[in-house]
C-alpha cells in the first residue's frame, strides 16, 4: 500500500504505519476488493483516488462559495446526502 499511499502525496496515512486508522482503513477497503473479485491494480486505485479528489475540491470551493457558516454547513450536508448518492447510479443507467 505503501506506493499508491505515496504516490498520491497522502503522506498522513503512513504518519503511524500500520496503528494509523486511516491506513488500516485503507488495507482493510483494498483486501475486500481484493476477496470480492473487483479492480484493485495500483494503477486503477490511482486513477480512482485522483478522480475523487477532483470531485472533493470542486465540492469544497462550491462549499467556501456561500458566506454564512451555517449555510456551508448545509451545502455540505446536501452533498452527503443528497448528490452522493446519485453519483453512484451508473452513467449508462440513464433515464429510463
Amino acid at each position: 500500500m505503501t506506493q499508491p499511499v505515496t504516490e498520491l502525496g497522502w503522506s498522513t496515512v503512513l504518519e503511524l504505519g500500520d496503528l494509523s486508522p486511516v491506513h488500516r482503513s485503507l488495507v482493510a477497503s483494498v483486501a475486500t476488493l481484493v476477496r470480492l473479485g473487483y479492480p484493485c491494480d495500483i494503477g486503477y486505485l490511482t486513477r480512482q483516488a485522483r478522480i475523487m479528489e477532483q470531485a472533493a475540491v470542486h465540492d469544497l470551493d462550491e462549499m467556501e462559495a456561500h458566506k454564512s457558516e451555517a449555510e456551508q454547513v448545509e451545502k455540505a450536508v446536501a452533498s452527503a446526502v443528497l448528490y452522493e448518492p446519485a453519483a453512484d447510479v451508473p452513467a449508462a443507467a440513464g433515464p429510463e
